[in-house]
């Protein structure tokens, strides 16, 4: 298999945006991993230090402001499922469209979220780090 670096020093084709795509389903599932078992320092490693995050409430995070309310118990996350509808190799960064469910629970009330995303992921060494994230609630996704 190929290395994310050989696939990107190779220039964008269709079989250099499947490895990266398939990078990308990687480092994401794992994000969401670390964010469902509120492991603070993985998804730290996964983001970039310039992070925009913005929720389907409207809230908007940085990488700090996000810590520090993952590590509030604020809100925890039973499950989290990341569909990718479109991926996008710009070459330095993927560009990511795709749905999201969420099952969490916030003020003590258990939530069930469907929403639309878009996510920025900016190449960092060897893998990926995600830039910016952004959720719209889709109440009617199926």
């Amino acid at each position: 298999m190929k290395t994310v670096a050989t696939a990107l020093s190779e220039g964008t084709t269709p079989a250099t945006t499947g490895v990266v795509r398939a990078v990308i389903e990687s480092v994401e599932a794992e994000r969401l991993s670390h964010m469902v078992a509120g492991n603070l320092e993985g998804v730290a490693g996964l983001c970039d230090e310039r992070l925009d995050y913005v929720h389907s409430t409207g809230r908007r995070d940085t990488l700090v402001s996000l810590l520090e309310m993952l590590g509030s118990g604020a809100v925890s996350y039973d499950s989290i499922l990341h569909n990718f509808s479109r991926v996008e190799n710009l070459g330095q960064a993927v560009w990511v469209t795709g749905t999201m469910r969420v099952s969490l629970v916030k003020g003590g009330q258990t939530r069930q979220l469907q929403t639309l995303t878009t996510t920025l992921w900016i190449r960092h060494d060897n893998s990926y780090r995600l830039l910016s994230f952004h959720a719209t609630a889709a109440p009617g996704l199926n």
